[in-house]
């Protein structure tokens, strides 16, 4: 089920003046890091990275390699699933603390994933660097989301050529029960405090919503109207039954509310 504290109230969004130094799987790097600081502020319940190109390894096989070395596609998918996972192998206790046991792991850069062994020809290890290049690098896009600046802020950009920009988001919930502004106000100045050493010159950021502003806006509209309507009935009551009667109703009314 999807509640309303589900949906963001602070999104951020990053982009580059230079797409060609800062493209979106730059972008999204960027933005897991800032993910993972925003986590950390008190409040914030669900951080999201939409848009921009995941980091991946990818295998490009080499079937001549492959022929020679007497080796599949079937046998480098089979290698690949089994020794890229992580399982749990028991534990024991020692010290009044009980320890979990775990067999191989995940792969984690080029290095780790240029030693699997896929298969085995004559008692000779086929390593998967002897059938492949391996490649660390952006995915490949299944979707894409931009910025467009107004037309007065696209006065600077015209050298560009375009008003458009890659853009990837760091979207921020709160937590149930949380105050919306405080916690806006909260993600904007940690925000804020990253800048100047999680961000590169070219990278731009910018809060593209902030349903914390707003409901400070909307509540502070709301109580001016309050004030507006309880000093009007305040000064009614005391032109037409008298100024004992206004002040009941100046004390009554603001403590009710």
């Amino acid at each position: 089920p999807v509640e309303i504290d589900d949906v963001p109230i602070v999104v951020a969004t990053l982009w580059s003046r230079r797409p060609q130094s800062a493209d979106d799987h730059v972008l999204r790097r960027i933005a897991e890091e800032l993910e993972i600081e925003l986590q950390a502020v008190t409040g914030t319940n669900r951080v999201e990275v939409v848009g921009g190109r995941p980091r991946v390894l990818r295998v490009e096989l080499d079937p001549d390699a492959l022929a020679a070395r007497q080796t599949s596609v079937l046998d480098v998918g089979w290698a690949l699933g089994v020794s890229n996972v992580r399982s749990a192998a028991g534990g024991f206790d020692q010290a009044d603390t009980f320890t979990v046991g775990a067999v191989c792991d995940f792969v984690e850069d080029v290095g780790g994933l240029t030693q699997v062994v896929v298969n085995v020809v004559d008692g000779v290890p086929v390593f998967l660097r002897d059938v492949a290049t391996i490649v660390d690098g952006p995915a490949e896009p299944e979707s894409y989301s931009w910025i467009a600046l107004g037309p007065a802020e696209s006065e600077g950009e015209r050298a560009t050529g375009s008003d458009f920009f890659p853009a990837v988001h760091v979207a921020v919930a709160k937590e149930k029960g949380t105050n919306a502004v405080a916690v806006a106000k909260r993600v904007e100045r940690r925000i804020e405090e990253l800048a100047p050493t999680l961000f590169p010159e070219d990278v731009q950021l910018r809060i593209t919503r902030n349903y914390g502003e707003t409901a400070d806006a909307k509540v502070n509209e709301l109580l001016e109207a309050l004030a507006e309507a309880v000093l009007i009935v305040i000064g009614l009551i005391a032109y037409s039954l008298g100024w004992r009667e206004g002040i009941v109703v100046a004390i009554a009314v603001p403590v009710t509310f």
